[in-house]
């Protein structure tokens, strides 16, 4: 009898717990209790929502930029107002009218090179540079200025009117809009993208080839075959989500690891230019120029070359060396007249 009254309090706790979650600062998912103390900037925050109506202290839940969860106490004055901000961020950039494509600047720069976003303008109160959708990355005012890692802004140049953001290493993750803005009102636009980068890849029949997409998400790769007269190429694959899809006669061909797609078993058919695009942006990433040799044939030929070059000139050699003796094996009678009609001509010329 006391087993299953131990057992039932087990079972009943068991589903307390399948109710219940106990949310920590770190990452809270649908209770808090834990709050924090002190207010945070609402430039960190994306997004938030409210806890279940079943949890014990109701609270909000925000969602920082780097990922993390904290809790808030939404009985808290400046919690509400971060909650009210954070709406208005939301509603601004739902019902923000979309940026003509003539007033956005392309700043074109190599992978993890220096990248500079100009801006000049003469601020009262404050500089920010924010990504689509809406995401700070730096902001200036009268007293300092603040940046996210990765960006910088100077102080000393914002107090002369230019904003410039700097990004001292960009990489793909900096691809992206980015809107400067003066007192709250736009200012500039731009558009950070990169160069492409130019392969060349040699690789035997029956070979595995591996090409880099360089990111991990939202990637098409065209394929245009050496011979074809099609000057765009045909789509073999894409990558959503991290989910690669490809047409019907490369799915059992290909893999996808992180950013590696391989191609299983190329054949000579698979000769051409792999374009790797994002499909984003509609940028080219990476050219590939593949060519399917086989590496002994291709020594046997250039042997071969060699061989006959080799038999050419000896024989051009002897040519020449029999032609000398035959040259040098003449009778003197027939060199002597061309002598007697050169001493003719030296007396007439006396």
């Amino acid at each position: 009898m006391i087993s299953r009254f131990l057992l039932l309090v087990l079972l009943v706790l068991a589903c307390l717990q399948s109710f219940t979650t106990a949310i920590f600062v770190d990452g809270p998912d649908d209770c808090c209790y834990r709050f924090l103390t002190r207010p945070i900037p609402v430039r960190v925050i994306t997004d938030y929502k409210v806890t279940d109506i079943w949890c014990t202290n109701p609270g909000v839940i925000f969602t920082l930029q780097d990922g993390r969860h904290v809790c808030a106490d939404t009985g808290i004055k400046w919690v509400k107002n971060l909650m009210n901000r954070i709406d208005k961020r939301l509603f601004n950039s739902l019902n923000k009218p979309e940026v003509p494509v003539s007033a956005v600047t392309t700043v074109e720069v190599k992978i993890n090179q220096t990248a500079a976003l100009p801006c000049k303008r003469r601020c009262s109160y404050q500089a920010t540079w924010f990504t689509n959708p809406g995401y700070v990355v730096a902001q200036c005012n009268q007293t300092s200025c603040w940046s996210e890692e990765g960006f910088s802004i100077s102080h000393d140049q914002y107090l002369k009117g230019d904003l410039t953001l700097n990004i001292p290493a960009a990489d793909y993750s900096k691809r992206n809009m980015y809107t400067c803005q003066c007192d709250g009102e736009d200012v500039n636009y731009f558009h950070l993208s990169f160069e492409s980068f130019i392969s060349s890849v040699q690789v035997k029949p029956g070979e595995d080839l591996q090409l880099d997409l360089e990111i991990s998400d939202q990637v098409m790769v065209t394929f245009k075959h050496i011979d074809s007269a099609d000057p765009h190429g045909v789509q073999i694959c894409s990558v959503y989500k991290r989910s690669l899809n490809c047409t019907a006669e490369y799915t059992q061909r290909t893999s996808l690891n992180n950013t590696l797609l391989t191609l299983r078993g190329v054949k000579r058919t698979d000769d051409g230019v792999y374009i790797i695009r994002h499909t984003k942006f509609n940028e080219t990433l990476h050219n590939y120029t593949v060519t399917v040799r086989d590496q002994n044939k291709i020594v046997l030929v250039v042997v071969v070359v060699v061989v006959v070059l080799v038999l050419l000139v000896a024989t051009l050699i002897v040519l020449i060396l029999n032609l000398r003796k035959k040259i040098s094996q003449q009778p003197e009678e027939m060199i002597r007249p061309g002598m007697e009609q050169e001493n003719i001509r030296a007396l007439m010329a006396q």
